[in-house]
């Protein structure tokens, strides 16, 4: 009898180690939803930022999400966003910015 496992190639990607993933600066979603809007295509705006397909696809399906947590946003909470990122931390973070912008208008009033 033939073992039809031993017979199976082993995948090209079995020995690629996985990358880890990259962190994307808020100035670089910007600037990629920029481009977006500008008018350039997909796969051009994928080489030029040096981004995966699907994550030029997931920022611009999630571009209002993205929109309202930058007007929110304060130099703490700006810093690079993350993929993976629990819901608890983001809205932890998001009482936290509140808290401090609520304590600096009693301060400065």
């Amino acid at each position: 009898m033939c073992n039809m496992r031993s017979a199976v190639k082993p995948s090209k990607w079995e020995n690629v180690a996985k990358e880890s993933n990259k962190s994307i600066t808020l100035e670089k979603i910007m600037e990629l939803s920029r481009r977006m809007e500008d008018g350039q295509t997909h796969p051009n705006a994928c080489r030029s930022m040096n981004l995966w397909p699907s994550a030029v696809s997931t920022i611009m399906k999630n571009a209002d999400k993205i929109e309202q947590s930058m007007q929110h946003a304060t130099t703490v909470s700006a810093i690079p966003v993350r993929n993976g990122r629990s819901k608890l931390l983001g809205k932890t973070e998001k009482l936290l910015s509140l808290w401090a912008d609520d304590l600096n208008e009693k301060t400065f009033c």
